[in-house]
């Protein structure tokens, strides 16, 4: 089975962790879902595209590292750096207007000139 695996090229999957929890906002990888909480622990649904999900995802599991465009788009879009591509800026854009717009917190930080970086920040 790991012959063929390698033969076509296709990863295994790889195990799953629980859902990873910071300040206001719980990323359920199980549920492909953000929650953003809020008073009391209410938990509301952020409505994620599912590339904004894996977007947040991939910084959220690298929490604290800066992360290029060209590894963004390589781990996300699954696709090389192309020039001039603003498709990582733009899923950034929308995934901040509904998670960093609506909580107390701020999630995803520019790192200028490297890309971006995961760092739970309160407002």
């Amino acid at each position: 089975m790991a012959a063929a695996l390698r033969r076509s090229q296709i990863a295994p999957v790889a195990k799953r962790q629980g859902p990873i929890e910071v300040p206001g906002l719980v990323i359920d990888p199980d549920q492909q879902r953000a929650f953003l909480l809020g008073d009391e622990g209410a938990r509301t649904d952020a409505q994620l595209t599912p590339t904004e999900f894996r977007l947040l995802l991939v910084l959220a599991e690298n929490a604290g590292r800066a992360m290029s465009r060209d590894e963004l788009q390589q781990r996300v879009w699954n696709v090389p750096h192309r020039p001039r591509d603003r498709s990582v800026d733009v899923c950034v854009r929308k995934l901040r207007e509904k998670i960093d717009h609506k909580s107390a917190y701020t999630y995803v930080e520019t790192h200028f000139g490297v890309g971006y970086r995961f760092a739970p920040e309160p407002v």
